[in-house]
């Protein structure tokens, strides 16, 4: 362009007015690609920061703040981790020291003798079932010929429970005995409603009464076994991680002992016939054997 059409196109954009204050700017249109060094980011600003999980419970601004009710009271059915360690710890310790009792050697052997078949234990195998019962010195065996209760031992078996199982409920027809080895086991009932309602009708949280603690040595169920009445009057729950019961059927009680008491009355007729009146009548067939077995029957030990 000529010199005056330069002066006039200068002349012609330094008398422009300026950009009023209030007026839109045009958009600037965004640069792709790597942003300039200094400018600020494009992230939003308003966004809360994860809150970093410390194991505690949520503060009240917390729980405001996540629509949770100040007031809710913790569940009790939830434990805190330390509760739980040591619950878990009292397990592990517990199932720990029945497997120190099961490894034993002896032990080992007498867990296989009480659960090999009747027929093939040997009379060594029922003298060690014999010392076991001993070392308990239960009543019950007090007064029991020692043959009878060498018998008796042929015929243990064992039973192996886990904490909270139930041996049997109140109502059951009984036809076992048991004989606490190891851990331990409780008799309890069901306590009455607290609101007053009939055992029918009765919709409460079902809560018991301890009535007796079974620990190593204890002896229930007895009852169903020597006597004719069957029914269980209360509830044995097993009560530690592992309990070990040693147990007697009353097939093999009554079976035991119909054979002791047939012994007692041979020993008895033989005693009637050292009496020279009833042994002339008996081998003049004037008194028979059964006579005399029911003659011993109402002899009274010395």
């Amino acid at each position: 362009p000529s010199r005056d059409e330069s002066k006039s196109f200068l002349f012609k954009n330094a008398s422009a007015a300026p950009p009023k204050a209030g007026a839109k700017q045009p958009e600037a249109t965004p640069r792709i690609g790597r942003r300039p060094l200094g400018k600020p980011s494009l992230q939003p600003t308003n966004v809360e920061a994860p809150t970093p999980r410390t194991g505690r419970r949520p503060s009240e601004a917390r729980k405001s703040a996540l629509g949770m009710s100040p007031e809710t009271p913790r569940r009790p059915s939830q434990m805190t981790g330390l509760r739980k360690f040591r619950r878990a710890a009292m397990s592990v310790k517990l199932i720990t020291a029945l497997a120190d009792f099961k490894e034993s050697p002896e032990v080992r052997r007498q867990l296989q003798i009480l659960r090999s078949p009747f027929e093939k234990r040997s009379d060594v195998d029922i003298s060690e079932l014999v010392g076991i019962v001993k070392h308990m010195d239960l009543p019950f065996f007090h007064e029991m010929p020692e043959q009878t209760f060498f018998n008796l031992c042929r015929y243990l078996t064992v039973d192996e429970i886990r904490k909270g199982k139930v041996i049997y409920r109140a109502g059951d027809t009984g036809d076992r005995m048991y004989i606490v080895w190891k851990g331990q086991a409780i008799a309890r009932v069901l306590s009455p409603c607290e609101i007053g309602h009939t055992a029918e009708d009765c919709t409460c949280a079902k809560k018991h009464t301890t009535l007796a603690k079974y620990e190593p040595g204890g002896l229930f169920g007895d009852a169903a076994v020597k006597t004719s009445n069957k029914t269980r009057a209360t509830e044995v729950v097993a009560d530690d991680n592992q309990t070990l019961l040693l147990v007697l059927s009353s097939q093999h009680y009554e079976k035991v002992m119909a054979g002791m008491h047939e012994e007692m009355i041979a020993e008895r007729v033989q005693f009637l016939l050292q009496i020279a009146t009833l042994q002339n009548a008996h081998k003049e067939e004037q008194v028979t054997t059964e006579e005399l077995k029911n003659m011993a029957g109402y002899l009274k030990p010395a």
